[in-house]
């Protein structure tokens, strides 16, 4: 009762505080560009709802923010394990001190139900304290030396990384992408999904500050926001010569775009793509339609469908096709929106 009193008065606050006249900026080189070719956020549930409007990024802010994010890059890389890792540490600490701020921006901005709201933010704490475990655990030399030898080993960061996030889980998947390459010592360019541009703002101001609480000297330039069309700044970051990292989350058509993109660059860049799938089900005839239609809605529609393993087809026996949909129709039309 009362984690639902305090989510309610989250929204009802955050709907006050939000203002469709209020233009979110790009953020690039430790400095806010508000630029006057913008583009709207809305409330999905409700597209008549405006949240805010956001700056569109233009090819010269590219220029400028790789050029930045290159140069932090030769500073971070040489800050030790245990600064960066602290740093993600004390981003999970704000994160979990904002939790309902940021339910409530996924309920507005992302169309989340409250209960998988709440669990997307739990997902984003868990990255930032994994990750920051993770970074210190692989500075631990782990190789075997031999009489008369000394081997050792270490890990070395990679350049510019370029984090192009989908709109389905746009603070876990963001976050998890882009602290993962910050901790490990390379800077980062965040190109957000359009229509949750605030999101990513928020959380990367959250971490942006966590940065300068305990790493300020390093902060110029290390984060970078470029919202806009990923036809145009996704593809420019993807080819620039400067960006050597791609973490992408989204279509199969896109990622695949962004390989074919990253493999003919010089040098070759890293690239981590996860892309889209269909995913089935399969309903036998000896299976009990008790547990497997309940099982099959909340795998179709759980996370307002927007799960990327939400179930998405069904291959039912045919024995038991026509008393399956008719039961499936019932349940489905029973889900209250």
């Amino acid at each position: 009762k009362l984690n639902r009193q305090r989510m309610k008065h989250a929204i009802n606050s955050l709907e006050q505080e939000l203002d469709r006249e209020r233009l979110y900026p790009v953020y690039l080189d430790g400095n806010k560009i508000y630029n006057d070719n913008c583009f709207e956020s809305l409330n999905p549930a409700n597209p008549t709802e405006v949240l805010g409007r956001v700056s569109h990024s233009t090819i010269q802010d590219c220029d400028r923010a790789i050029e930045s994010a290159h140069q932090a890059y030769f500073k971070w890389s040489q800050a030790k394990a245990e600064l960066r890792s602290s740093v993600l540490k004390l981003a999970a600490q704000k994160l979990k001190d904002n939790r309902y701020k940021f339910n409530a921006l996924l309920c507005l901005e992302a169309g989340k139900p409250w209960l998988e709201a709440d669990g997307e933010v739990s997902e984003a704490i868990d990255f930032l304290e994994y990750y920051a475990t993770q970074a210190l655990e692989m500075q631990v030399n782990k190789l075997r030396s031999l009489p008369g030898e000394k081997n050792t080993n270490h890990y070395q960061a990679y350049g510019v990384a370029v984090i192009i996030s989908p709109w389905n889980f746009p603070l876990a998947i963001m976050s998890g992408m882009t602290v993962a390459a910050l901790v490990m010592g390379n800077s980062v360019i965040v190109k957000p999904s359009q229509q949750t541009s605030i999101i990513a703002y928020e959380f990367l101001n959250l971490l942006n500050q966590a940065v300068k609480d305990l790493a300020g000297d390093y902060a110029k330039g290390l984060i970078n926001f470029l919202p806009g069309d990923g036809k145009t700044i996704g593809s420019y970051l993807v080819a620039h010569p400067k960006t050597r990292l791609i973490a992408f989350t989204g279509s199969t058509a896109v990622g695949m775009n962004i390989h074919d993109t990253a493999t003919q660059a010089r040098p070759v860049k890293r690239v981590i793509t996860e892309m889209g799938g269909k995913n089935a089900i399969i309903i036998d005839e000896s299976a009990d339609l008790d547990e497997a239609i309940p099982g099959l809605i909340h795998s179709a529609f759980g996370y307002a469908g927007q799960k990327c393993s939400a179930c998405s087809r069904v291959i039912i026996h045919e024995n038991i096709y026509q008393q399956f949909i008719e039961r499936l129709v019932e349940a489905a039309q029973a889900i209250n929106i």
